[in-house]
Formats: C-alpha cells, sequence, structure tokens
C-alpha cells in the first residue's frame, strides 16, 4: 500500500507565515531565503518547514532581513483615522476649489492646523500642501462632478445650454470690439476730434459724430457701423497718421478687407434693424411680434442657405480680385458663409 504524501495545507501557512504555496500542493516556497527556495512538506509535512527552519541557510536569511525594512512599512495602513484624515484633505480640497483660492494657499495649512489643533489626532494625519490638493481635486474630486452630472442627465429628455460670448463661428474681425474702440480714442480728446474734422474736410467728406454702443450693443450696431462707414477714409487716413494708435484700432485699418467686413456687417445688421423699428411700433399685438421674430429668422436663414453678399461687397470683392488678392477674397467668402 503506497504512503500517503502530505501536502501544504491553509493551516500549514497560517502557523508558518514565511512560507506560500509552491509550484504544487506537494511544496512550500520559502520567503525568507533567496528567490525559488522550495521545500518539499511530501514526506512529513510541518516537519519538513521544521527541518528547513533550523538550518543555517535560512537563519542567515531570518539575520539578514532582521537588518532590512520592508517596502509595505512604508504604506499607509488602512484604518478610521486613515480615512478621516483623507476625507478632511477632499474636503479642505473643495473648500479650496468652491471659493476660489489659490492652491498656494494650502502650503500652510497643514501646519498652520497642527500649530491650532495640537489635541487633534486627524489633524496630525492631515498633510496636504499645493501639489496634493491639486492632485485631489483634478483626480478626485472633477471626476466625480463629471460622473455625477452626467449620471444626472441620464433621466433628462432635453437640455439647455446657455453660454455667454461665444467665439464659435466668429469672423477674423470683431467689428463690435472695433467699433467701440474707435469711440473711445475720440469720445473725450477734443483735440482728436478736431483733427478729425480737419481730415474730413481734406477727403471732402462730412463729418459725424461717431455713435458708441447701449448696453444691449447689437441694438445700436447698425448705426454705429453706417456712420463708421460715412466717415470710413477719413477714419482710416487719421488713425494711420498718428504715432502711437491702439494697436486693435491700427491691425483693423491695416487689414485690406476691413471696409468689406464692414459692408458684409452692415447688410446683416439691417435685418435686425429693421424689425426692431417694426417691433417698436406703439400698437403691436403678440401676434405681429411673433410674426415679426419668424420673419427674422426666415431672412437670416436664406442668407446663409444661399451665401448672400451684398451688392457693395461683391463690388469691393471683385475690384480685390482685380488687384490680385484672389486668395485672400476667397478666405474672406469662406469666413462668413
Amino acid at each position: 500500500m503506497p504512503k500517503r504524501k502530505c501536502s501544504f495545507t491553509d493551516e500549514l501557512q497560517k502557523k508558518y507565515p514565511m512560507f506560500s504555496r509552491g509550484r504544487d500542493k506537494w511544496e512550500a516556497l520559502c520567503t525568507i531565503c533567496k528567490a525559488g527556495t522550495y521545500v518539499s512538506v511530501a514526506n512529513k509535512g510541518c516537519g519538513d518547514l521544521e527541518t528547513h527552519i533550523v538550518t543555517a541557510k535560512h537563519r542567515d536569511a531570518v539575520r539578514g532581513g532582521e537588518g532590512t525594512s520592508k517596502l509595505t512599512d512604508f504604506f499607509v495602513q488602512p484604518g478610521k483615522m486613515e480615512d478621516a484624515a483623507h476625507a478632511a484633505e477632499g474636503a479642505f480640497a473643495f473648500h479650496t476649489v468652491k471659493h476660489h483660492h489659490s492652491y498656494r494657499s494650502m502650503d500652510c495649512t497643514s501646519a498652520l492646523l497642527k500649530r491650532t489643533f495640537t489635541d487633534s489626532a486627524n489633524v496630525k494625519k492631515f498633510s496636504s500642501a499645493r501639489t496634493k490638493t491639486e492632485a485631489i481635486v483634478n483626480g478626485v474630486l472633477a471626476p466625480h462632478s463629471v460622473d455625477t452630472t452626467l449620471e444626472a442627465l441620464q433621466d433628462i429628455p432635453y437640455l439647455g445650454i446657455a453660454t455667454d460670448g461665444s467665439n464659435h463661428d466668429t469672423l477674423d474681425v470683431e467689428i463690435e470690439n472695433i467699433l467701440f474702440k474707435i469711440y473711445q480714442y475720440f469720445h473725450i480728446y477734443t483735440v482728436r476730434t478736431e483733427s478729425l474734422k480737419e481730415y474730413c474736410e481734406f477727403v471732402d467728406i462730412q463729418y459725424r459724430t461717431l455713435l458708441s454702443h447701449s448696453k444691449t450693443r447689437w441694438l445700436s450696431l447698425f448705426p454705429g457701423i453706417h456712420r463708421l462707414l460715412q466717415m470710413f477714409p477719413a477714419l482710416k487716413a487719421f488713425l494711420l497718421s498718428q504715432e502711437k494708435p491702439p494697436v486693435a484700432i491700427k491691425k483693423f485699418f491695416e487689414n485690406e478687407f476691413s471696409e468689406i467686413y464692414l459692408w458684409h456687417m452692415h447688410s446683416l445688421m439691417s435685418v435686425f434693424h429693421e424689425h426692431i423699428e417694426d417691433m417698436e411700433k406703439e400698437n403691436n399685438s403678440v401676434v405681429e411680434v411673433s410674426n415679426i421674430l419668424h420673419s427674422v429668422h426666415n431672412v437670416l436663414q436664406e442668407c446663409k442657405e444661399n451665401n448672400f453678399m451684398s451688392i457693395k461687397v461683391k463690388e469691393l470683392l471683385a475690384q480685390k480680385r482685380k488687384d490680385g488678392h484672389d486668395q485672400d477674397c476667397n478666405q474672406f467668402c469662406a469666413a462668413v458663409n
């Protein structure tokens, strides 16, 4: 009758934690000795392990291991105290972002808390300066916020997004900003205004007071552009002759297509201007206002679908093409359509 072999069981591993499962169930791997030290337990079971433990090789390995720190000693052991400290670090990171504080403010927070709350065990474990706070925000709080928002949106059948000053599909030339800057350049400077009047006389253009925006700027954009176009030659000559004009204004008038941009915006804003005048009538009904709004939408939609350009813009583009600016004309058409 063959002898029954012993195996390395869970009970043996609990009794001898320095051993683990070997290549098969008849072997044990010694984690103290050098890698690849296998001990057969097939004959005597725990007796084989005891025999290995008393060998000189194993005892030397034990003495060598006692002077070496384990890598796990440097890991933070999980526990209620550590969880509370981590929660406090997360709360401070959230507080920093919520109140728009700089991450630099967290560099001294840990030390301040430890000096202030000397008897708190949680504070002693609190350690979250600028770098760690930023990592918590970017790696924990931000992904959680995104996931929470996406999860909430799953149950909503409709969604609206509002943006302030979106720059999507905007023109290369900021007409509204230029109009405002030109007005401010002359607004409180009588000397500049008088010099501009002289330029108007020189180019045989009637001087007109420049117009500014209202608080609802798009309502006054058409009159402002119209006045700017009436004085465009004089304004361009005057501002480019100045020693240090504002950079944005100088760049605008040096652009060969600045006047064309103005005329294009003039034609589009006229759609709003005409319909605004209709809406400002005294006895409009709700139905009439609704029809006016639908009319604005339809006109703009047709302009977009047909790549509409006014006759004036087409004339100026044709002249630019004669002057050899075909590529620039194509870029302009691509930008506005």
